[in-house]
């Protein structure tokens, strides 16, 4: 992915944080100790993904690459949301639990 790609994925991440709350609900990925589901989620490009932290403790979803980073989600269903506007795979991680992973795949449509 292109150095241009990962700072307009990484705008838009900054921008979902700013107005998360203001964000209709897209698909979601829940993430559990068990794992996040979906695994791997397939949207429209230029969707809205909203992950929901299942578990028992705080939680921080890392890109690949460092492509994008969550703040800290608090247990008990903290959410936050990130646009895709690029096409691609996107996989991810949570920081704390390397082996939960998971990707985002956005089709060229939309």
């Amino acid at each position: 992915m292109s150095r241009s790609a990962l700072a307009a994925l990484a705008l838009g991440a900054a921008l979902a944080l700013a107005s998360s709350a203001a964000l209709a609900h897209g698909p979601t990925v829940r993430l559990a100790a068990d794992g996040a589901d979906p695994a791997v989620l397939e949207i429209e490009r230029g969707q809205t993904v909203h992950f929901v932290n299942a578990s028992a403790r705080t939680q921080r979803v890392r890109g690949d690459d460092d492509a994008f980073r969550s703040p800290e989600l608090p247990a008990g269903g903290a959410g936050w949301h990130l646009p895709f506007p690029f096409p691609g795979r996107f996989g991810y991680a949570l920081e704390g639990a390397p082996e939960v992973r998971g990707a985002i795949v956005v089709k060229p449509g939309g």
